[in-house]
């Protein structure tokens, strides 16, 4: 049995939160806060899937476990995703034409909001599986480079027909940077302490200078600047991911949701959905004085949301978020 690496839980439990944080800043257009988790909220997340290759070896059956673990819940999610927004837009009048077509390519191309994040892991991480097979180091770096060459030469692609493509290319290009750099968290722990410093103060250097662009983000024209987005999602990730390492094991809050982070992906999003068509519109129009208080308290009832309602679909439902019985 795989012994258990708490470190990597809690990287995905902080991916997590990074991810919810930029999501509900989204609902209070008084708090401009998304550009700092946008730095590296799903890096984070593609260089983890690397590194836990690099400590776990690439067994059998891995694309059919990875099926049943990502692509399941991409499918399920995105239908369920689709069907509500639909049937929002269709109950408030909005519903046309456009927007059917829209969300059509949505739910059958890119994934329908924070799923699209699924799809693209389930096929970056199948093509590292094949690139593994093949045991050759130059191979994978050459791969990497190659990878962030095309996203980068294309640089701000808004065609939505090629943009997953690029997704899947810089999903592929972090997860092989992620399975090299398993000898950062091997270091002692002095070494890991001035590294971490380091990466922290590179990170908040980068987020200064870059004035809040989105040039880094998984969103068309993330790939706009290499000499600042590469450095930048770099070192926020690798910053958080190596703070990590300090936290003591079995801290039970950030190991459920890192061994959960399935659930809180595909809940929030209808948590933030049933606000915003609720008391959300109002608040939008409130001051910031308003918006501020109610931003931290909806941020945390979202998460403790979460976690009942992630109980209740493991108990009903495991399949349906890539738990599978055996």
């Amino acid at each position: 049995m795989k012994n258990r690496i708490f470190f990597l839980d809690y990287t995905k439990a902080v991916g997590m939160l990074l991810i919810i944080l930029a999501h509900t800043t989204y609902l209070f257009p008084a708090i401009d806060l998304h550009g700092i988790p946008e730095s590296c909220h799903v890096p984070i997340f593609f260089l983890a899937v690397g590194l836990v290759h690099a400590y776990f070896p690439i067994g059998k059956g891995f694309v059919k476990k990875r099926f049943l673990g990502i692509m399941v819940p991409y499918i399920v999610f995105s239908i369920i995703n689709s069907i509500l927004k639909l049937g929002t837009l269709f109950v408030t009048g909005k519903l046309g034409i456009d927007e059917i077509q829209d969300e059509m390519f949505a739910l059958f191309i890119n994934g329908n909001g924070p799923v699209w994040f699924l799809c693209t892991l389930f096929f970056a991480d199948c093509m590292y599986g094949l690139l593994d097979k093949l045991k050759n180091k130059s191979i994978m770096v050459a791969t990497c480079v190659v990878m962030l060459l095309i996203i980068y030469g294309i640089g701000d692609c808004n065609n939505r027909w090629i943009y997953p493509l690029i997704r899947i290319a810089g999903a592929l290009a972090l997860i092989i940077i992620g399975s090299f750099s398993k000898c950062l968290f091997d270091l002692h722990k002095s070494k890991r302490i001035i590294v971490c410093i380091i990466l922290f103060t590179v990170w908040g250097l980068l987020l200064y200078s870059g004035n809040g662009q989105n040039e880094y983000s998984f969103r068309p024209g993330y790939f706009l600047n290499p000499l600042h987005s590469i450095p930048l999602f770099l070192s926020g990730s690798y910053s958080l991911m190596m703070l990590a390492t300090f936290i003591p094991d079995n801290v039970k809050s950030l190991e459920y949701i890192g061994k959960n982070s399935m659930g809180f992906l595909v809940i929030h999003p209808t948590l933030q959905m049933i606000y915003l068509f609720t008391i959300g519109g109002y608040i939008k129009s409130c001051s910031a004085a308003v918006q501020i208080p109610v931003f931290i308290v909806a941020y945390i009832v979202f998460l403790i949301l979460c976690k009942p309602i992630n109980d209740i679909i493991l108990k009903l439902a495991p399949w349906s978020l890539g738990k599978i019985k055996k």
